[in-house]
């Protein structure tokens, strides 16, 4: 999963679950990987030093004894360890395609890729009535793209769809227009009420498809 690593090592591990989950302190981190807490600070530290890491205080947990809860989560530098579908270079590319011919063609671009992620999940979808095979198909497919996905129920015909690693992250902090492609997108490919709430272009850690469908 990571560049120039053999994916087997416990600081690798520790990258990607921070990839994955956001944000981690170190008894979760100890607890996940099966090592000791003292072995997990350690490799943050080496990890914060070189600038893969950093840290905060969540004020809104607190040990039993009063102490503060430290929060990890990767960096910029730390997220570009992860393959990122050339989100740079592509992000260039476009940016000379609306220099040269306008933002409409951007807009043409995002819709070109729009249909034609739409038509994989019909087909996909052909013969699926129930909500939660949708929206798993759905699911399936973007972790196809590269998206690292979570779905669960949140109510009565509704999911929260969450985007915790996104493959074109810079092209959509550059154009937001990929973002509303996708969003309508999805609204007619499962015919539900979709929101989108983007954190991930902004520097959050995650993205939410909130889904309804219709009674």
């Amino acid at each position: 999963m990571l560049k120039d690593s053999l994916g087997h090592t416990t600081r690798d591990k520790i990258l990607e679950l921070l990839k994955i989950n956001g944000e981690m302190t170190v008894a979760s981190l100890s607890k996940e990987l099966g090592v000791s807490g003292v072995n997990v600070r350690g490799h943050l530290s080496r990890l914060e030093r070189d600038g893969f890491v950093c840290m905060r205080v969540d004020t809104e947990k607190v040990h039993e004894r009063g102490r503060p809860s430290y929060l990890y989560r990767l960096t910029d530098k730390g997220h570009e360890l992860f393959p990122s579908a050339y989100n740079h270079l592509a992000s260039e590319v476009l940016h000379q395609v609306k220099r040269l011919f306008g933002i409409q063609a951007v807009r043409e671009i995002f819709l070109g890729r729009a249909e034609q992620f739409l038509a994989e999940l019909q087909e996909r979808l052909k013969g699926k009535t129930l909500e939660v095979t949708k929206v798993s198909e759905l699911a399936e497919l973007l972790r196809k793209l590269g998206y690292v996905v979570e779905v669960e129920a949140i109510g009565v015909n509704e999911y929260m769809l969450t985007i915790k690693h996104c493959p074109i992250s810079q092209i959509a902090a550059d154009f937001p227009e990929v973002c509303a492609a996708e969003l309508n997108m999805q609204r007619q490919a499962l015919d539900a009420k979709v929101k989108l709430k983007r954190q991930i272009p902004r520097g959050g850690p995650y993205c939410y498809y909130r889904i309804h469908f219709k009674q």
